[in-house]
């Protein structure tokens, strides 16, 4: 059984990742961030809806990697890692919601509906440190460069993980994906 459960969870981690290229691919052509980072985001926590949370880190870590390779993600290299590890940070606060929603029936989904707004302030606010504090340490910016990237990424990552949080639970919960 553990297996079964093992290749599930990769396989599902391979269809996410397929997905998610597809998605950033395509949404690229908008050139909205908001849209792009929403169904991203949404992926992300598909991922942790239906599968185990190594595997929904690998997706999160994935993620930002292959859009740069692609040429359909950030195009400053430097800020991948910090894009990795807000990722990462939102989709382990899902996962802790979920865990603790299925410990406590009685109050489960106020603690999915607080790990999914948990993760998504801590990743904008992450990539806000990052973006005001560590970025400037390696490229030359001025006052006002660094305070349009990081409002830029900070405030949409955050509007952008809230909505894909709740359209990926409301996903998970309306659709044939809940058979899974």
């Amino acid at each position: 059984m553990i297996d079964k459960t093992k290749n599930f969870n990769l396989a599902y981690g391979a269809i996410l990742i397929a997905l998610l290229i597809i998605v950033q691919y395509t949404t690229s052509f908008f050139s909205n961030q908001l849209l792009t980072g929403t169904c991203v985001n949404t992926i992300l926590a598909l991922s942790v809806f239906k599968t185990n949370l190594k595997t929904s880190l690998l997706v999160a870590v994935v993620s930002p990697s292959l859009a740069f390779l692609l040429g359909i993600g950030p195009k400053i290299p430097l800020f991948i890692p910090f894009l990795i590890i807000s990722n990462c940070i939102f989709v382990y606060f899902i996962w802790l919601g979920l865990y603790y929603s299925k410990q406590k029936s009685k109050y489960s989904f106020i603690f999915l509906f607080l790990g999914i707004c948990f993760g998504a302030v801590l990743k904008s606010f992450f990539i806000y440190l990052s973006s005001i504090y560590v970025i400037p340490l390696f490229l030359l910016l001025n006052d006002l460069q660094k305070k349009m990237l990081g409002m830029a990424f900070s405030f949409v990552a955050c509007i952008s993980s809230i909505l894909g949080g709740f359209l990926a639970y409301w996903i998970d919960r309306t659709t044939i994906l809940k058979k899974l």
